[in-house]
């Protein structure tokens, strides 16, 4: 996996990153917490959704939006990036294709899209 230069990188790359390091095994657990709005790491990647964090919060960061993560030890320093929902399930779907999951897999993404639509 290729996270050096992550600043330079668009988000679509890194929102396959996040999938890539998260795995096939994690994969749909991260799209199930999605649809909770609920955040989801293991190791040195997580996401959050804006709407997790009060403006007075430390790591607020706006009103709309998922927040990567990728820390160290993984990386020299820790990287953020904020992404929309809509470009997060994008990469969920392509994360979804390329580890070949079952049907269950894409209604999950189905359920992901109704979220947003909401």
């Amino acid at each position: 996996m290729q996270f050096n230069r992550l600043n330079e990188k668009e988000n679509s790359e890194i929102i396959n990153l996040y999938f890539e390091y998260v795995g096939k095994v994690n994969v749909m657990r991260a799209i199930q917490e999605f649809i909770k709005n609920r955040g989801f790491g293991i190791l040195d990647v997580s996401y959050e959704f804006a709407c997790n964090f009060e403006e007075w919060e430390e790591g607020y960061f706006g009103d709309t939006g998922i927040e990567l993560y990728f820390s160290k030890p993984l990386l020299e320093e820790d990287f953020t990036r904020i992404v929309s929902e809509e470009e997060f399930v994008e990469g969920a779907k392509r994360a979804l294709d390329k580890f070949n999951l079952c049907d269950d897999a894409k209604l999950l993404i189905e359920k992901a899209k109704e979220k947003i639509s909401n």
